[in-house]
């Protein structure tokens, strides 16, 4: 069963769906997607529960920028290794791909990519501050 609802963080919502599945509990924006197999098949975009908590340790001015770039990267080719987008060793606790993006790359996004459901799971939203990296006010060694 999937419901809609408005995530608020701050004074910026976000319309998502949620479901339950047997991977767990999900978060997913809503969007209205084309699962046809031609050119320019859309993902859909999954956020963890975890996600969001993480945001709230970025500043809010960032939080549209963050939403609008996960959409423009991962919703057509999230699989397309780019300058800003790695794949990461498949044993790394976050995710299989990287993305980085704002102001001088400080943001990482961690994410999974499931190709027979055209999903991408973001697992992992991070800040890199010089050489260290922070999920949710952590530092990640």
């Amino acid at each position: 069963m999937t419901s809609f609802f408005y995530c608020r963080l701050g004074k910026h919502f976000w319309k998502l769906a949620s479901g339950i599945t047997k991977f767990g509990i999900y978060f997913t924006n809503y969007l209205d997607h084309n699962y046809g197999l031609n050119v320019g098949h859309r993902f859909k975009i999954e956020y963890l529960p975890s996600f969001f908590k993480q945001m709230q340790f970025i500043e809010k001015k960032y939080w549209n920028r963050i939403r609008a770039t996960l959409e423009e990267q991962l919703m057509y080719e999230p699989l397309t290794e780019t300058r800003n987008r790695k794949p990461l060793d498949p044993t790394e606790e976050y995710g299989s791909w990287e993305l980085r993006f704002g102001p001088a790359n400080k943001f990482r996004v961690f994410y999974d990519v499931l190709l027979d459901r055209f999903t991408v799971h973001v697992n992992a939203i991070g800040v890199k501050v010089k050489e260290k990296l922070f999920i949710g006010g952590e530092e990640i060694l």
